[in-house]
C-alpha cells in the first residue's frame, strides 16, 4: 500500500524538511513506530492517509497525530477521530496531540481541540 499512501503523505512530512524524510516514515512504520491508517471513498478510492503513534512521556502517554494527507477531510475527519480516541484509550492514552499549519484549527477546533503550545525552530550552522 505504500505507493498509494507515500503521495498523500508526502507534502506533510515535507514541512519538517532535514528532520524527517518518507523513507524514514516507511522504516518507522516496518518497525511498528507508526501507524499509517488509509482513508477510502466507497471502499475503493484512496483519498487519505495519516501517520500516528504513541508517545510515552515520563507521567502519561499521548496519541499523536503526526502526518496527515489527502483530500475530502470534511467527509471523513469525525470518523477518523472517532477511531483514533479508541485507539488512545486502548493504548492507555491521556490525550491526542497533533502537529501542523494554524489552519487546522478549523477542522479542531470544533471537535474539541485547542492550540497548546507555538514551536519555535531556528536553523543552526553546520547543523
Amino acid at each position: 500500500m505504500w505507493g498509494f499512501v507515500a503521495p498523500l503523505l508526502k507534502k506533510a512530512v515535507a514541512l519538517s524538511p532535514n528532520k524527517i524524510a518518507m523513507p524514514d516514515v516507511l522504516e518507522g512504520a516496518v518497525q511498528g513506530v507508526y501507524t499509517v491508517w488509509i482513508i477510502t471513498k466507497d471502499n475503493e478510492e484512496i483519498v487519505a492517509s495519516i501517520a500516528t503513534r504513541v508517545i510515552s512521556y515520563p507521567r502519561t502517554a499521548s496519541f499523536a497525530i503526526e502526518f496527515v494527507g489527502g483530500k475530502e477531510i470534511k467527509n471523513w475527519i469525525d470518523t477518523a477521530l472517532d477511531t483514533f480516541e479508541k485507539v488512545a484509550k486502548h493504548n492507555n492514552c491521556t490525550h491526542f496531540e497533533g502537529y501542523g499549519r494554524p489552519a487546522w484549527i478549523r477542522y479542531l477546533g470544533p471537535r474539541g481541540f485547542k492550540p497548546a503550545f507555538t514551536t519555535f525552530e531556528k536553523e543552526l550552522d553546520n547543523g
